[in-house]
């Protein structure tokens, strides 16, 4: 990733997964509620198009896998959440999932 191509991914990530809320302001995907299984799935589905490994645990998380150059190297773990509170913000978790 570069950054003439982050922005524009950031950007999409952002719309397609804050399409997927229950009615009303804001947004709305309470925990494993059908919208937030939607998210992980409309999140996975990108990652498995940029070429990142995919895995969810027995609790329902997420996990995309990017190799390193250097395997002998210690792996670095970034995390977020897809659940939102009642009418959150635009960037509530979604962030946090489109940088990492």
């Amino acid at each position: 990733m570069n950054p003439t191509t982050f922005l524009p991914m950031l950007t999409r990530v952002l719309d397609e997964v804050n399409q997927i809320s229950l009615p009303g302001p804001g947004f709305t995907r309470p925990s494993y509620s059908n919208e937030e299984s939607r998210a992980h799935e409309c999140i996975a589905g990108i990652c498995e198009a940029l070429g990142l490994k995919i895995r969810c645990d027995s609790a329902g998380n997420l996990f995309a896998r990017l190799p390193g150059r250097d395997p002998s190297l210690p792996a670095v773990h970034i995390g977020s959440h897809l659940d939102t509170v009642g009418q959150g913000g635009a960037y509530d978790g979604t962030a946090g999932v489109a940088a990492a």
